[in-house]
């Protein structure tokens, strides 16, 4: 898979607001963030450092949480 389809697939798992806390956190433009996982400009490798670690912990962060309230659906069955 090339690194482009790869951003673009990561793109479309980030939850709403996601696209605002990584620019928050690298000081990088929204708009340059969303532009990067539409695939609409390709990221040099300078900047895939900056943002990939912060998407990586939020589809992390969106995976607890699903696996959590998974747990408190069955428990409530």
């Amino acid at each position: 898979m090339q690194i482009k389809e790869k951003i673009l697939e990561i793109g479309k798992q980030l939850p709403r607001g996601s696209y605002k806390d990584i620019a928050t956190k690298t000081g990088l433009r929204q708009n340059t963030v969303i532009d990067i996982f539409k695939g609409r400009t390709s990221p040099n490798l300078e900047t895939l450092r900056l943002i990939m670690p912060i998407a990586k912990k939020i589809l992390e962060e969106t995976k607890e949480m699903l696996a959590l309230l998974n747990i408190g659906d069955e428990i409530k069955d």
